[in-house]
């Protein structure tokens, strides 16, 4: 799919990576010195704060992606990337967790403003009878680079014997290889130049969710795209406290369990580039994620069984992402596209933060195990699934 793809590919999966790397990393900085009891407040705060930059800046990036041109949008925040992870170095160098707190949510800032840049311009670089295959692609690179991110994180706590400052090379290094290679994708023209720049920016979500809502489907592509993270995040967040008070492991064995789901999510959108790329397709791949999620409470022993669940949890998942992903890219209007992946990210973040939230009530409050938390999850999905059968029945 040319030069240009391959690059952007490179980068976001670097991306993709170095952001999962750096949050496991505080994660188990975070837990290694607040203690193993602390586990499940420590992945429900550090997961807030990670989501909120999404909230906050997503549709600023979605307006910086029709006013500038992608490609420097995308090489700045490549940049800026390397200063903080020098940063965030520091800080864990000399201990300081809450300096820490505000690097990651700094770096997740960086990936918001990132995000529509990122998938604005696969239609600038690729043919439009090769979007669902890049988009596919992209996709599924971005899950695979969850897969090493996570799976390097939790290899560095192990071959470091938890020297986080040690560790916190490796990201420094990988954002700066992603740097490099962000200055080899060509110049593209910024698609809106005059745009006005909102006095409020979160009236450009409005006025999008306005302007999509003339496309039929459009607000259910965007709906289904957010909905997916819900699912995700609470798989991601939840895994870890089900490894340590469910299996009686440590923490480092839930980060190297959630990439099975993350090569499932992979397989998944790969398959979806093939066939079934359909928004009618929706309700019966939610229906397969419930399954995944009651199977954890169910079956939770012996413990390679969890490999299993993951990987059909996430297959179901990477089915259920590509269809709406590639739906808002097929039908938006050209000088629309990053706003409305700037809206559809937007609502993506707010389904994470509330998953953050859920599994704070589940686990902490309510004092769910974790276990039993998969099954409560699995049965509000099925109810999301009823609402999407009757919303996506008539849908392409």
């Amino acid at each position: 799919m040319g030069k240009n793809f391959r690059l952007l590919n490179a980068v976001q999966f670097l991306d993709a990576l170095n952001e999962n790397l750096f949050k496991y990393i505080v994660v188990y900085f975070l837990i290694f010195y607040q203690g193993h009891e602390s586990t499940s407040t420590v992945m429900s705060i550090t997961g807030a704060v990670f989501i909120l930059p999404f909230i906050l800046f997503s549709s600023l990036g979605g307006v910086f992606a029709d006013r500038w041109s992608k490609t420097r949008i995308i090489q700045i925040t490549r940049l800026m990337q390397v200063v903080f992870m020098i940063l965030a170095l520091l800080f864990v160098l000399y201990h300081e967790g809450n300096f820490i707190y505000v690097i990651l949510f700094i770096i997740a800032a960086l990936s918001a403003v990132f995000g529509p840049s990122k998938y604005g311009i696969i239609s600038e670089i690729v043919p439009e009878k090769k979007l669902l295959r890049a988009n596919g692609f992209v996709a599924a690179f971005t899950y695979f680079g969850i897969i090493f991110g996570t799976a390097l994180a939790s290899g560095l706590d192990t071959l470091t014997n938890e020297v986080f400052a040690l560790m916190m090379i490796v990201p420094l290094v990988l954002s700066v290889l992603g740097a490099i290679l962000s200055y080899c994708i060509t110049y593209t023209k910024p698609v809106d130049p005059e745009k006005k720049w909102p006095p409020f920016v979160y009236k450009e979500i409005t006025d999008s969710l306005a302007e999509m809502a003339k496309t039929p489907f459009m607000l259910t592509a965007a709906f289904s795209y957010g909905y997916f993270l819900f699912i995700g995040a609470f798989v991601q967040m939840n895994i870890i406290p089900y490894s340590v008070i469910t299996l009686g492991m440590p923490p480092v064995v839930g980060g190297y369990l959630f990439l099975f789901s993350s090569i499932g999510v992979g397989i998944g959108a790969l398959i979806a580039t093939k066939a079934a790329g359909k928004l009618s397709s929706l309700p019966l791949y939610a229906v397969g994620m419930s399954v995944g999620c009651f199977l954890f409470t169910l079956f939770p022993f012996p413990f390679w069984v969890n490999v299993i669940w993951l990987i059909g949890l996430g297959i179901f998942g990477g089915l259920f992402l590509v269809p709406p992903q590639a739906f808002i890219l097929s039908h938006s209007h050209p000088e629309s596209k990053g706003m409305n992946f700037g809206t559809a990210n937007f609502f993506s973040f707010i389904f994470a933060l509330l998953a953050a939230g859920v599994l704070y009530l589940f686990n902490t409050i309510l004092e769910i195990s974790p276990s039993m938390s998969f099954s409560w999850i699995g049965i509000v999905n099925l109810g999301v699934a009823g609402v999407l059968w009757a919303m996506v029945r008539k849908a392409p």
